[in-house]
């Protein structure tokens, strides 16, 4: 149970007691108003207060409490507890309540009572702890925790006094005695207030979770119900002349040394085997560290962590593969200032800083070995959150891409030399068929020409989608306002055969912000391609439009061609790969659709069944 729970049940059991005292005195219940019948009730006006008590503990458990409600309880049950104690100091039974609202029902039972000092007493320095509930100087709340004490000692006392029936100890001179079941729920009051404040003190050692707590726990009731006992059985035998006062003593202290005994072998050896379990969980522990290092250390990817400043308070000894420092260099150590350029450095302190949820965590970057060697590196960055939200640190993986890089850079080169060098001579052929005499040609000749002509249309517009291809990779694109829904429909006036017998229908498109001449490319590959694969249907069914994901807009070419299955899917943007060998293509226009979506900063997928058609969505 957690502490608020605590608090609750003690308020409940006491509102529980004061209204059953009331029940017994209004309809003259003597069960209801005393615990042993012949014995002092509980007076009606502590049952009142100790209602209004309760009350207090329920109002204070409260997550969002009134600090008015609580200051009025606190204020009422104060001056009840000073005005019935100054009573008895400056005699005058006209301003208590007990007198004023229930003299005649009180001198009416066969025992006269009023609220004895020790309970008036118990109820004021009870206000006191209510009202300094809240107060946050450390003196106050031990000073608070002192009055607790002394409330809980006065009613203790009281239950020793009817215990060992003592009059004394619970009745104070003459006076009325404090009532058995008003010591039983002063109790009940006493654990609640307690556990209303535990910043400082004996509370907090009290509910910490610690061994300490624990033990004290524990100990704090052995100390209160054992000593009761046995002194009880001490007397007993002593007043029925069993044995003299001294032989009492002695069984007094013998029983409490074996009591304590046996208590501290039990605490001890739970204690041990806690300890023994202890062991063994860090054995564990140790072993599924040992392995985890291991594989940790294994792994060809750097790993390392660090707080939102960029130390590093992690890493494997991949690190030390990569860049060059070692484990040992790299821990404490500003990662950012050491390895990335300057010129970088403050987009990745900001990074660390932004709380944002959709920041990038993908970042591939130049960095500096310890030899001052520049290579490429992929860095993933992941957030660990607090159970708050807060970001304290983060997780980073490091892959080495400078080989993928180079073999990149190189073949873009290359395909950018190949396509333009090419493109000439490919052009000269063109132009020559163009003017070849083919008057005098057999049919043979001209079936012939006719595949040579079309090859190098083909060839020709293969160099183009290269080049197209190689160019996005290292342009910067100009991005402006798009009225998309001007743009795909000359593409489809465009695009469109004349003889075709099916459906084109267009959404109303909403505006985009990208490259005119690229987006245009985008739309009309992906066009092209819904009409050329659905060609082969009864009733082509062509259509553009927009779906939300997100929270962003994403764009859709859909038809009802012929499909792709899911293997084919995975590969279906990787240059020159072609699924339909039955249908004219060189491979190249999904893949320069892929690269300007990512060169706009989207993302690009398919929904695909085979027989049934295709659907390609975009965002930009």
């Amino acid at each position: 149970m957690r502490r608020k729970d605590f608090i609750l049940l003690f308020a409940y059991l006491v509102i529980i007691a004061g209204i059953l005292t009331i029940t017994g005195w209004q309809y003259d219940i003597t069960a209801l108003k005393s615990i042993v019948p012949g014995i002092t009730p509980m007076n009606p006006v502590t049952a009142v207060t100790f209602i209004l008590s309760g009350t207090w503990l329920i109002v204070f458990a409260q997550k969002q409490h009134s600090r008015l409600l609580l200051f009025i309880l606190s204020m009422l049950i104060t001056i009840t507890g000073f005005i019935h104690f100054i009573t008895y100091i400056f005699p005058n039974p006209t301003i208590r309540y007990d007198y004023l609202f229930y003299k005649d029902k009180i001198k009416a039972g066969h025992i006269f009572n009023l609220i004895a000092p020790n309970t008036a007493f118990v109820f004021f320095i009870s206000g006191i702890s209510m009202l300094t509930v809240n107060v946050t100087k450390k003196w106050v709340q031990f000073l608070r925790q002192a009055f607790i004490f002394i409330g809980f000692s006065s009613v203790y006392i009281s239950l020793v006094g009817y215990l060992y029936k003592i009059n004394y100890a619970y009745t104070f001179e003459h006076f009325t005695p404090m009532a058995l079941s008003t010591s039983f729920v002063f109790i009940l009051l006493n654990c609640g207030l307690f556990l209303s404040n535990t910043t400082y003190g004996i509370s907090k050692l009290f509910t910490s979770r610690l061994n300490g707590g624990r033990m004290f726990r524990q100990v704090i009731i052995f100390l209160l119900l054992l000593p009761m006992g046995l002194g009880y059985v001490r007397l007993f035998g002593e007043r029925r002349g069993l044995y003299p006062a001294e032989f009492g003593t002695g069984i007094y202290t013998l029983l409490f040394v074996l009591a304590e005994f046996v208590f501290i072998y039990l605490y001890a050896l739970a204690i041990n085997k806690k300890q023994v379990d202890q062991i063994k969980s860090e054995a564990r522990l140790a072993e599924s560290e040992h392995r985890f290092r291991t594989l940790f250390n294994t792994l060809q990817q750097g790993i390392y962590t660090i707080d939102i400043k960029g130390i590093v308070n992690f890493c494997n000894s991949a690190m030390h593969t990569i860049t060059g420092y070692t484990v040992e260099e790299l821990k404490g150590v500003d990662i950012i200032k050491l390895v990335i350029p300057v010129e970088y450095q403050n987009m990745f302190y900001e990074y660390l800083t932004d709380n944002s949820a959709s920041k990038k965590d993908e970042f591939d970057i130049i960095v500096n070995k310890k030899d001052n060697e520049k290579i490429w590196v992929k860095l993933k960055i992941r957030p660990f959150l607090e159970e708050q939200g807060a970001i304290t640190q983060f997780l980073v993986t490091v892959m080495d891409i400078t080989q993928q890089r180079v073999r990149q850079e190189d073949l873009k080169a290359f395909t950018a030399s190949a396509a333009h060098d090419l493109n000439a001579p490919i052009a000269r052929i063109i132009m020559a068929l163009s003017i070849f005499e083919t008057d005098n040609l057999t049919e043979d000749q001209q079936e012939l020409l006719n595949a040579i002509s079309d090859t190098s249309v083909a060839m020709k517009q293969l160099l183009l989608d290269l080049l197209s291809f190689s160019k996005l990779g290292t342009i910067h694109l100009e991005k402006q306002p798009l009225d998309i829904n001007k743009m795909v429909q000359a593409i489809y006036e465009k695009e469109i055969p004349k003889n075709f017998k099916g459906y084109i229908t267009k959404e109303e498109l909403p505006v985009a912000y990208g490259n005119d001449s690229a987006v245009k490319q985008l739309f009309t590959n992906l066009i092209s391609n819904a009409i050329k694969y659905s060609s082969r249907k009864d009733t082509p069914d062509i259509k553009v439009g927009t779906i939300l994901k997100n929270n962003a807009t994403a764009y859709y070419v859909q038809d009802n061609g012929i499909g792709l299955s899911k293997n084919n899917i995975e590969e279906l943007f990787t240059p020159f790969k072609r699924f339909h060998s039955n249908f004219e293509g060189n491979g190249m226009g999904l893949a320069i659709v892929k690269r300007i979506v990512e060169k706009h900063g989207g993302k690009i997928w398919v929904d695909s069944i085979p027989g049934k058609g295709s659907t390609f969505f975009f965002t930009l």
